[in-house]
């Protein structure tokens, strides 16, 4: 066969479902490497007949060429699209996205095909395969290697997980989605053209963290000024959208105590709820019924998804850091370059200068992987990545598993604790 044949029928069978990266698809199918399949592609070696036998044998049409992974891939990211609108408008408005009417399309001929049940084909069946571990309904976890996925949930506590949102393709780095978010990047062209940048990136912060819901912008002006800052009401559409009626019971919204997050009600009564916080102490208030309330209006909004997950919840643990520590003597100041590191702080006696970053992922697998390091801080401060003090109880040997999978990965070490720990430490 020619080597423009061969790249047709490549390109066809590949590009459709992985895009820009089909070309390392189509390698991996096949079980050649990269470089001898750019051989095949430019005539410079004919290709060879178990090569063209397993091409044929994808193209067959009696099963779609799709692994568990991407399989798994579709799923997660149909789920982030699916909450997204649920946030948005309280009801999927418009029907289901596209992604989940390909995964149920492709699911439906791989069952076929299998002669099985492997893969949800309705929403229902979906969202409850979800809230399970990976290793109780995917097929073929050969891909997860390091056992990091093994144990996953694509849901936890209700809403799209940490590892959810990695498996929806939105890179090896779940912080990913934040930064190419609109809102991220407004942000920081604002601070850049501005003279107080950082200081301005500081307050809008602390906003977003101590806020995630506004019942009116008015009402709070007086404890944060920035939002009269013409600046800061370009940035309120970005980082901040409309509550749906739906979210509310009875005229009234639910608050999460520990988090200040909306609630989402479980059952029609609204005595039970789940919370975006993933503290046992919190889950258990909000399926209790211990919350606060607030009159609902459509004045009321609540902070977009990526900035609940990644800035106001791990925000109130660098807040409680910053607060105790600067009431024992050290000098803090929080997000220093626009978020190089989230907390620099010098001891009272001016001898040591720490740096710290707070993070709250579940999985200790998915911290150790996508850790980077302190910067250029690492070569004038004592670096320090800390944790809340709930990943602890769910997660009872969260640091050594961190601390064996950064050496097994060969990855610079890191010290890590938790906030209590850090707290008493330097106190």
């Amino acid at each position: 066969m020619r080597g423009e044949d061969f790249l047709s029928r490549c390109e066809a069978l590949f590009a459709p479902q992985h895009g820009r990266r089909w070309k390392a698809a189509c390698a991996g199918a096949l079980g050649i490497g990269r470089a001898s399949l750019y051989r095949y592609f430019s005539n410079k070696i004919s290709v060879p007949e178990e090569v063209l036998a397993r091409l044929t044998k994808i193209e067959q049409p009696s099963r779609p060429a799709v692994s568990s992974r991407d399989m798994l891939a579709l799923y997660a990211r149909a789920l982030v699209e699916l909450q997204d609108c649920l946030d948005r408008h309280g009801s999927l408005k418009g029907g289901y996205p596209e992604s989940l009417r390909r995964a149920f399309d492709l699911a439906s001929a791989l069952n076929a095909a299998d002669g099985s049940a492997t893969w949800p084909v309705e929403l229902g069946e979906a969202v409850r395969r979800a809230a399970q571990p990976l290793y109780k309904w995917v097929p073929d976890l050969s891909w997860d290697v390091d056992g990091e996925f093994t144990a996953a949930r694509l849901i936890q506590n209700g809403a799209v997980s940490t590892e959810g949102f990695e498996l929806a393709g939105k890179g090896f780095d779940p912080e990913a989605e934040l930064r190419e978010n609109a809102g991220y990047e407004r942000l920081i062209k604002i601070c850049f053209n501005r003279s107080d940048g950082p200081e301005f990136y500081r307050n809008w912060r602390r906003l977003v963290i101590e806020r995630p819901v506004i019942q009116s912008v008015a009402r709070i002006l007086n404890d944060y000024p920035v939002l009269m800052d013409r600046d800061a009401r370009d940035l309120l559409g970005h980082f901040y959208q409309p509550v749906p009626e739906s979210m509310a019971a009875l005229g009234s919204l639910r608050i999460c105590k520990m988090s200040g997050t909306l609630l989402r009600p479980l059952d029609r009564g609204g005595k039970r709820h789940e919370t975006d916080c993933r503290d046992p102490a919190a889950l258990k208030q909000a399926l209790s019924g211990n919350y606060d309330t607030i009159e609902f209006s459509n004045e009321v909004r609540q902070l977009a998804r990526p900035f609940r997950i990644f800035w106001c919840l791990p925000g109130r643990a660098e807040l409680e850091v910053e607060r105790k520590l600067s009431k024992a003597g050290w000098n803090c100041v929080l997000w220093p370059e626009l978020d190089r590191v989230d907390i620099v702080a010098q001891s009272p006696d001016r001898k040591r200068k720490i740096a710290i970053d707070v993070k709250d992922y579940l999985s200790p697998a998915t911290l150790a992987r996508t850790f980077e390091g302190f910067k250029e801080f690492a070569r004038s401060h004592e670096c320090l990545l800390v944790v809340p003090d709930y990943l602890r109880k769910v997660t009872p040997d969260y640091e050594r598993r961190f601390l064996a999978l950064r050496e097994s990965w060969r990855k610079l070490p890191v010290r890590l604790t938790t906030v209590s720990k850090l707290v008493k430490e330097l106190s």
